[in-house]
């Protein structure tokens, strides 16, 4: 009986070692088998990843390369913007510079065309009184003794009246000269003023400048105190300068509905201007 329980023993332990070895060697093959697809999701991930770097790397070159260009837009059309401006403010005071001239030859073309004709009718009186004088002379000259002497009085008298006459006409003439060289001396120092006014403001547009700074140089060109004979050229100058200060002040309104406030800057509204298109590049 003994060894009959013992040999089932041995059996049954003979089994169980086998089982156990059948089981083990499947763990062992499925554990195998998950290591081998854990190493190749691994090498997949490995994989993907090194895609996305690459991917990412090249990303962040076109972006940089963009934003180079950006900046290099950027810079473009601020030098081209601020080269139109100062085209136009030199256009502008061209047509000023050259309006100024064109009406100063004008004005003085009219003067002398009035001194050379004063100056020519002096000339024909004087020249009449001379006249005068020898027939006065050749008539006494030529007379007989025997023409009355009262008659003779009333010619004198009637020459020296009209050389008294010829006088005063040459007196009212030369204070008439007198008067309209002081008139164009006038003129000329007031174009002058004018247009020293006109040169300092385009200096003055050179700078940048706001509306307030750009208004009181304005005030300063109209309160001049010039000659009521330049007013015609004065007033065309303060109506276009006028609608330069309501463009820019148009312009600051514009970057105030934007957030940009420059009121209290002195950088001026062209300076607010490249700030808002440096923003507005930023955004898009």
């Amino acid at each position: 009986i003994s060894k009959q329980v013992w040999f089932k023993c041995g059996t049954k332990i003979s089994n169980l070692q086998r089982d156990s070895s059948q089981v083990l060697c499947h763990s062992l093959s499925e554990r195998d088998l998950e290591i081998a697809n854990l190493k190749k999701e691994g090498e997949k991930l490995r994989r993907n990843q090194a895609l996305t770097t690459g991917l990412v790397t090249s990303l962040q070159r076109d972006i940089s390369a963009k934003e180079q260009r950006i900046l290099q837009l950027k810079l473009s059309a601020d030098k081209v913007k601020k080269e139109n401006r100062e085209k136009d403010n030199q256009i502008w005071a061209l047509g000023i510079s050259k309006a100024l001239n064109y009406f100063s030859q004008l004005f003085y073309t009219e003067i002398r065309i009035v001194v050379k004709n004063v100056s020519l009718h002096l000339l024909s009186h004087s020249f009449q009184v001379k006249m005068g004088m020898s027939s006065l002379f050749c008539a006494f000259i030529s007379s007989s003794p025997f023409i009355p002497f009262c008659q003779l009085m009333e010619k004198i008298k009637q020459i020296t009246d009209e050389n008294l006459q010829i006088h005063e006409e040459e007196k009212l003439l030369q204070e008439e000269i007198n008067s309209k060289a002081s008139e164009e001396k006038e003129v000329s120092e007031s174009v002058a003023v004018l247009k020293k006014s006109l040169d300092e403001f385009q200096a003055f547009l050179k700078t940048s400048y706001c509306s307030s700074s750009l208004k009181r140089e304005i005030c300063n060109i109209q309160d001049l105190c010039i000659d009521p004979s330049v007013l015609w050229i004065h007033a065309p100058v303060i109506e276009i300068l006028s609608s330069l200060l309501s463009w820019v002040e148009a312009m600051e309104h514009l970057l105030q509905d934007v957030g940009i406030d420059m009121s209290c800057s002195d950088k001026g509204s062209w300076f607010s201007f490249s700030y808002l298109m440096c923003n507005f590049f930023s955004i898009y």
